[in-house]
């Protein structure tokens, strides 16, 4: 329809690449907004904004209008996405929080298995455009009324109002629910109500240091591990693996559902940082195997399709730990801005993906793997210089943050 063909192949893949630089932007702008604003208001914000971006594409006349929509969804997408997880991570027990941040990672994978679905019955993208949307209007509703502002944020600013009206909407004792918020009438709250921004991340030795590793894991997890990259690359390649593309596409979602299983166990386990160099490892072999086993024969390419299913699924598992990972490392006022930077870091690869695997397709149908598979060593031995996190809790001050860095 916009004739994205010969001399101007090259143009398609600037559909994807304007999703990722909305998700590069979104991922700056959420965590200062969602730290300053709220993460209720900035999360519900970010699924209309995506939904509208949605809603847009749907009815789009003009390529120009794609990329802009396209990339306008990416930054809502991004901001929900980042938000999302923080909120989960502010208002469960700790004993419960990973769990609950794994069932939210299922609930992503169940609507991956949805999408070959959706594409198999409407079949036009622009009905696929809409259907999308409109499953984001409607969830904005629940969300609208069941979701209140974390507790730990209006702590974290001291707002002993805004935290008794939410107490009271979820019928809990005010002075009891208090107490297991850090004691916020006894608490001294003069550094609880400071502002930070993306320079102090680098201010304070062991959060530099954190923030650099997890950039460059996240990056890597772009180019190669799942959570980013590799996550898009093995996704995103689904249609070049040989076979059915919707059989392809809905396998590649369905496998995410162990892996969701298997996240959960070594995580309670043997904790984050171990179950991201397994998953990682895993991964790395899978990709290497993937393009040997790419041959003419029906075996070989259900064969290929095995492994990258495979991937997919220890990659999931990286992905799911990475984000746990992130938010056990930093204090309550950095969160969502550890979970931007990071974010951000991650885009520069993600941007590159489509071209990636565009190589693939002119060059040498191997070469998107091997990359991924390279970077994604390095990975690896950056997790042994984070410590783990298992059995702490969710910390609300740099002083707790620090307690980590100890085991």
């Amino acid at each position: 329809q916009f004739s994205l063909v010969c001399g101007n192949a090259w143009l398609s893949p600037l559909i994807t690449s304007a999703q990722m630089l909305g998700f590069m932007v979104g991922s700056l702008a959420g965590g200062t907004l969602s730290d300053r604003l709220g993460r209720r208001p900035v999360f519900l914000t970010s699924i209309l904004l995506e939904a509208t971006s949605l809603l847009v594409v749907s009815l789009s006349s003009t390529l120009a209008t794609v990329y802009v929509s396209m990339f306008v969804m990416g930054v809502g997408m991004i901001v929900r996405g980042v938000t999302g997880m923080v909120i989960i991570n502010e208002i469960v027990p700790n004993r419960h929080r990973r769990a609950v941040g794994i069932l939210a990672m299922v609930s992503e994978s169940l609507s991956g298995t949805l999408v070959p679905l959706v594409a198999l019955l409407l079949s036009d993208w622009r009905w696929i455009s809409l259907a999308s949307s409109v499953s984001l209007f409607v969830v904005s509703f629940p969300v609208f009324i069941f979701v209140y502002e974390t507790l730990k944020w209006l702590h974290q600013t001291n707002n002993p109002g805004e935290i008794e009206k939410v107490l009271t909407k979820i019928g809990r004792n005010f002075k009891n629910q208090l107490q297991e918020t850090n004691q916020l009438t006894t608490k001294d709250t003069s550094n609880q109500t400071k502002s930070y921004n993306y320079l102090d991340l680098v201010k304070v030795d062991f959060i530099r240091r954190r923030i650099i590793i997890l950039s460059y894991a996240w990056f890597v997890a772009t180019i190669g591990l799942y959570t980013y990259m590799a996550f898009y690359g093995l996704t995103f390649n689904a249609n070049h693996l040989g076979g059915n593309r919707y059989i392809n596409s809905f396998l590649t979602a369905v496998v995410e559902f162990p892996s969701h299983i298997i996240c959960y166990l070594v995580v309670r386990k043997y904790g984050c940082r171990c179950s991201f160099i397994f998953s990682a490892i895993v991964t790395v072999i899978c990709m290497v195997a993937v393009p040997l086993m790419q041959q003419d024969g029906p075996l070989d390419v259900w064969a290929s399709v095995a492994c990258a299913m495979l991937g997919k699924l220890f990659t999931t598992v990286g992905y799911t730990v990475l984000f746990i990972f992130t938010g056990d490392l930093f204090p309550t006022m950095m969160r969502t801005q550890a979970y931007g930077a990071c974010s951000f870091m991650a885009r520069f690869g993600s941007i590159l993906v489509p071209y990636i695997l565009f190589l693939g397709s002119t060059v040498h149908q191997s070469l998107p793997y091997v990359i991924m598979a390279t970077v994604s060593l390095f990975a690896v031995v950056a997790m042994f210089f984070l410590p783990e996190t298992k059995g702490l809790h969710l910390p609300e001050t740099l002083e707790e943050a620090q307690v980590s860095m100890y085991r």
